[in-house]
């Protein structure tokens, strides 16, 4: 079935060593962006339970984390495939030119409410994600602690949510969170690969364990990440086997039932062979925020590293449209490409220290997709934070629901986008965790950037539109 799927995305194909792989995936290459949990969550699983045990060095868990996510994340030349590939040519692509039909828009916030600063006595530990409910209420995902803070639309703490642990309702080093059927809360747990489902009153309800990563699918099972909307469950997730010295990895993106995990369709793949000697290449996958659900339940992925080109899904994995834009992505600088060498650069008693570390010549042309409620699709590329607009966090492209560049949107927030992570929530509201990228580069430096690095607790803050003028945003 799944042999007719080849050769949907040419991409650039890497060939990762082990914690190179590992710490590109914890730093989401430039970006620092969603796949960065990729590898934690990996990473951290069996470390964390070792401290628990009354190891409190901060230094093993990151040894043994780093180690885990190496063992996900070795890469190699292989095609990414889907099942567009027999379905491209019959199903339209809109291209549009490198302008917007309208003008750009400004869209200016208000600050609600912020926590975790010095003087709050609420201490997060490391805040990676963020939701929103429609009573104004922000669940807000801590990843070394396990818990799901829930803030009011005061700002108060209303009540927090699971704890680390292996029973029920309890994960360790959960990556995101989603909403399930029935007003349920789903927190997506790394390893073991599960989706950790709490009823709307804080019950546990069970889990979901998708096929790809279960125990009887793969040696080595990783859940990336999951979103269920629309009546559809997509996720990412990893899987690896191991056998006379080489390491097969497989990345993929598919849309599972809900209720049991089944794989329905897989829209991408991604598969990756490591002979532990071959260059050190930098990978190229659709995590790091690179894909999403709309409304209606259809999958929007960003399938091409080097062209601006969104592709659309049907909830049944059926291609139903592409759009893209004439576009030219990001020269990095000599100062970007080094930093990118030093921290893909083990120390020298590691694996694959002392090989050639190859990095692009320039970035990714897409970095984020965002589906608005009203059938719009917002797109984040290499330039949206270059070059810095002053009092902007960052630019996004908006195409609109006939998949036609529409306009360009300026978000007028405080922030900075290389350093913070801006998550969108319902009612045109926006949340923004300072520090975020800085403090996860901090919390895994690696290589050449290794040395003592410590991250901060950093802030949360939420914010809502100046009346009038962000109707639209996701």
């Amino acid at each position: 079935m799944f042999g007719s799927w080849r050769n949907m995305a040419e991409i650039r194909h890497l060939d990762p060593e082990r914690r190179k792989a590992a710490w590109q995936a914890g730093f989401g290459a430039v970006s620092g962006g969603p796949v960065f949990w990729l590898a934690l969550g990996a990473m951290a699983v069996k470390g964390r339970a070792m401290n628990d045990a009354g190891a409190s060095s901060r230094r093993t868990t990151f040894a043994i984390c780093t180690l885990m996510a190496a063992a996900v994340l070795l890469h190699a030349p292989g095609p990414m495939a889907g099942p567009a590939a027999s379905e491209t040519r019959a199903s339209p692509v809109i291209h549009s030119g490198a302008t917007p039909a309208a003008a750009n828009q400004s869209l200016h916030f208000r600050e609600v409410w912020r926590r975790g600063d010095e003087s709050d006595e609420l201490a997060f530990g490391f805040i990676i994600s963020a939701l929103g409910a429609e009573d104004g209420s922000v669940y807000l995902l801590d990843r070394w602690r396990s818990t799901v803070y829930v803030i009011d639309a005061r700002g108060e703490l209303s009540r927090e949510l699971s704890r680390e642990g292996e029973g029920p309702g309890e994960t360790r080093q959960p990556t995101c969170l989603t909403w399930l059927p029935g007003n349920e809360l789903g927190i997506v747990q790394p390893v073991p690969g599960c989706i950790v489902r709490l009823a709307p009153d804080g019950d546990p309800a069970g889990t979901i364990v998708p096929d790809l990563v279960s125990a009887r699918a793969a040696q080595y099972g990783v859940l990336t990440e999951a979103t269920w909307r629309g009546g559809t469950l997509a996720c990412t997730g990893s899987r690896s086997q191991f056998g006379g010295g080489v390491h097969r990895h497989e990345s993929f993106l598919s849309i599972c039932n809900p209720a049991s995990g089944a794989e329905i369709v897989r829209l991408l793949e991604h598969k990756r062979v490591n002979d532990g000697q071959s260059p050190y290449i930098e990978d190229y996958w659709v995590n790091e925020g690179r894909w999403c659900v709309d409304a209606a339940g259809q999958v929007c992925v960003a399938p091409f590293r080097d062209r601006y080109a969104v592709q659309v899904f049907s909830p049944q994995g059926k291609l139903l449209r592409e759009m893209s834009r004439e576009y030219e992505p990001w020269r990095r600088t000599a100062e970007e490409k080094q930093a990118l060498i030093t921290r893909f650069t083990p120390p020298p008693n590691e694996f694959g220290a002392g090989r050639e570390i190859r990095v692009s010549d320039h970035e990714p042309c897409l970095a984020e997709l965002r589906a608005a409620d009203n059938g719009e699709l917002w797109v984040r590329h290499s330039r949206s934070s270059r070059p810095r607009k002053p009092g902007v966090f960052d630019t996004w492209d908006v195409f609109d629901a006939e998949g036609r560049y529409a306009r360009t949107v300026d978000l007028c927030v405080p922030g900075d986008s290389t350093r913070d992570r801006l998550i969108f929530l319902p009612g045109g509201r926006i949340v923004v965790i300072y520090g975020f990228r800085e403090a996860s580069r901090a919390l895994f430096a690696q290589g050449a950037a290794a040395g003592g690095a410590k991250a901060e607790v950093h802030e949360v803050a939420c914010f809502e539109p100046v009346a009038g003028v962000s109707a639209g945003a996701p």
